[in-house]
């Protein structure tokens, strides 16, 4: 069989019948998000992301998404939110879903060009596209 990246673009899986691998999917998640929080440090929103993240890697996906949308609610001019709960929704293989989060962070990035590094949007393009491939006709 062809190896395939996940829509992490890191992981490598065997195209099989079968879901990735959840441990590995989880731990590229938390390495993505680790990089964001970096740039984040220790505030509110920061902490309120690490939560998300600890539940996703416990498995725990309806407490995760719970959190990943309380975190909408109490920031919603923030993108941290959409990213959360479409990590949320990679690791329940909701592509689609999860891809359509990405695209409202981004535009709550793009309200703010001056407040995000630019490469964030190629990044986050390329996810989208993975995930949701566009339609040639």
């Amino acid at each position: 069989m062809d190896d395939e990246l996940c829509s992490l673009g890191q992981i490598p899986l065997r195209i099989t019948a079968q879901r990735p691998d959840v441990h590995s999917l989880k731990n590229a998640l938390a390495e993505r998000l680790a990089q964001i929080w970096h740039a984040h440090g220790d505030d509110e929103i920061a902490v309120a992301s690490h939560v998300v993240v600890e539940l996703v890697q416990a498995g725990k996906l309806a407490d995760a998404d719970d959190a990943a949308r309380d975190l909408m609610m109490r920031y919603p001019h923030e993108p941290d939110g959409w990213d959360c709960l479409g990590i949320v929704h990679e690791a329940r293989g909701e592509n689609r879903q999860a891809a359509d989060c990405y695209r409202k962070m981004r535009d709550i990035m793009r309200q703010r060009p001056d407040d995000y590094d630019q490469s964030f949007e190629t990044e986050f393009a390329a996810l989208i596209d993975k995930l949701d491939p566009p339609v040639v006709r």
